[in-house]
């Protein structure tokens, strides 16, 4: 509605400085920068080219990631306004975000030299010396202007993330809780000491701390989407979705806030709450593309192929671009099994562009397929493009595990691991193949080191305790696929996994009731065709 009124107002007074940025300013808000910059230019080069409409440009283009006209817009303002300490501040952030580090510093310096008291230059003089490692020159920098500054919020806190930056976290908790000491309703300083209180693994304090700050400042809505993100960390996600749903009343961006409302409650399995809340997102402002994105993605998974089919034409005519919409299809079609169709789809987006989406579906789809061989080739060229990009190199290695050319596979994640580090994903999957190729000891190493560094996940539990059982060690196996059903109990390929360890053990009617559900679940899993023999034997 205040766009609507904005609007009404520049056709009546377009040569009004106050109409043309108070229009902005709604579009702005409403995250629509590029038409804020629209309305902006249309003005830019007449007698409204005032310093208000360049600084809202600088924000817009800034918004936009198009740091190099903000950066000649910032230029032209100094010339304008050579002793300006705030202008001078402002095209410093503008090169630090364009990577242009030296020129960052040297408008900063010349900030801080019109205007000691620039206190928004100091911090960003020390956090400069921050990401150059220099921790110590910062904190000294800092602690000599708190000096001058007394007991300032800003700069207290910036030595408390100096001090985290530096590792060490009592320090860097000391100076937040000072920084709270001054003002406990600055949220910026509430949101620092939530982050360390959880670092800490203090959790409840935490969310005790912004709970009391939502309760003395009932009209910070950000503060209600941190609580929130507490509760998800607490594992209590119908308090993180009951706090959203109250962000969303107070939330400017719709939209936004509903996405962010959808997702909370997917995590809490919600489903049907998260399409809704997309749809409302999509009738807060049916332009927002990741609201189309993200329906689709479940309507997808619903494998509900009329209503995918509606947001994917309306993604396409809202890109201008069937790139997109290709990808998609693809992925609507792998979700209802017609290999066929989705493999046709992936080719097309590739002929279109590169797009990554698009080789990894073609992966899957052959693999579903059972042709994983075909796969091998698109994904050598795309490696060939781009070399570091791990998950399609994963995919390769799987690709020729898939393809029983386990050597070639085992060589693949030897390769990766070496490139990449002892990443559990890389371990993970190297410990089963070195397991195929008889490298058992290497296989249970592999397998050992992933579980150490992720002993949660339920895949990475999985493929240690079947290694182990496949060894004989059946009750050490059993008590970790007992973990992994705790984490994940509808896992089919886990139950088969259990099945075939509690046979082992002598214990067939346990055995054959896992393996019974393994086989009754929809999910598919490697061994589901060995399954169904097995239950025919038993």
């Amino acid at each position: 509605k205040a766009q609507f009124y904005f609007e009404k107002v520049v056709d009546s007074y377009p040569h009004s400085t106050i109409s043309v940025s108070n229009l902005a300013r709604s579009k702005m808000q409403s995250g629509d920068y590029q038409s804020a910059i629209e309305v902006l230019s249309a003005v830019k080069d007449n007698e409204l080219n005032g310093t208000q409409i360049k600084l809202l440009l600088i924000d817009s283009y800034q918004n936009t990631k198009n740091y190099t006209s903000a950066i000649g817009i910032a230029k032209a303002l100094i010339t304008e306004f050579p002793q300006d300490s705030f202008f001078q501040q402002r095209i410093g952030i503008l090169y630090g975000l364009n990577r242009q580090i030296p020129e960052a510093r040297a408008a900063f310096e010349q900030s801080l030299k019109l205007n000691d008291a620039n206190i928004i230059a100091i911090v960003h003089l020390a956090r400069m010396d921050n990401i150059a490692g220099d921790f110590d020159k910062a904190l000294s920098f800092l602690q000599t202007k708190l000096a001058i500054f007394d007991k300032n919020i800003l700069l207290m806190t910036e030595i408390s993330d100096s001090y985290l930056l530096k590792k060490d976290i009592d320090n860097a908790l000391l100076w937040i809780q000072k920084s709270y000491a001054q003002d406990p309703n600055d949220f910026y300083v509430v949101l620092k000491l939530s982050r360390i209180l959880t670092k800490q693994n203090k959790l409840n304090e935490a969310v005790d701390l912004v709970d009391e700050f939502i309760g003395a400042n009932p009209k910070q809505p950000q503060a209600l989407l941190t609580i929130a993100t507490l509760y998800q960390q607490q594992n209590k996600h119908q308090q993180a979705v009951l706090a959203l749903r109250e962000y969303v009343e107070k939330s400017r961006k719709k939209a936004t806030a509903l996405i962010t409302l959808a997702k909370a409650q997917l995590k809490a399995g919600d489903n049907t709450g998260a399409i809704k809340s997309y749809k409302k997102a999509i009738i807060a402002d049916d332009k927002y593309l990741p609201a189309y994105i993200g329906l689709v993605n479940l309507t997808i998974k619903d494998k509900n192929e009329g209503f995918s089919l509606s947001l994917i034409s309306s993604i396409a005519d809202m890109t201008q671009s069937d790139s997109l919409a290709l990808v998609l299809k693809g992925d609507l079609y792998l979700a209802l099994g017609d290999n066929t169709q989705s493999i046709r789809f992936y080719l097309r987006a590739l002929e279109k562009s590169d797009q990554k989406q698009a080789i990894l579906g073609l992966y899957r789809s052959y693999k579903q397929q059972g042709n994983s061989s075909k796969a091998i080739s698109p994904l050598k060229k795309w490696l060939e493009k781009y070399p570091d990009d791990m998950l399609v190199a994963i995919a390769l290695a799987d690709s020729y595990k898939a393809n029983l050319q386990m050597q070639k596979s085992a060589e693949q994640y030897q390769a990766l691991i070496k490139k990449y580090g002892p990443l559990p994903i890389l371990l993970n999957n190297a410990a089963s193949v070195e397991f195929t190729l008889g490298n058992v000891d290497k296989a249970k190493q592999y397998a050992q080191q992933a579980y150490n560094y992720l002993p949660e996940n339920v895949v990475i539990i999985d493929t240690l305790a079947w290694i182990k059982s496949r060894l004989g060690e059946h009750k050490q196996a059993i008590a970790l696929f007992r973990l992994a059903l705790i984490k994940d109990f509808d896992n089919a390929e886990v139950k088969y996994h259990t099945a075939v360890t509690l046979f082992a053990l002598s214990r067939k009617v346990e055995a054959k009731k896992y393996l019974i559900e393994a086989i009754d679940s929809e999910q598919s899993f490697p061994e589901k065709k060995a399954a169904n023999s097995l239950l025919k034997e038993w």
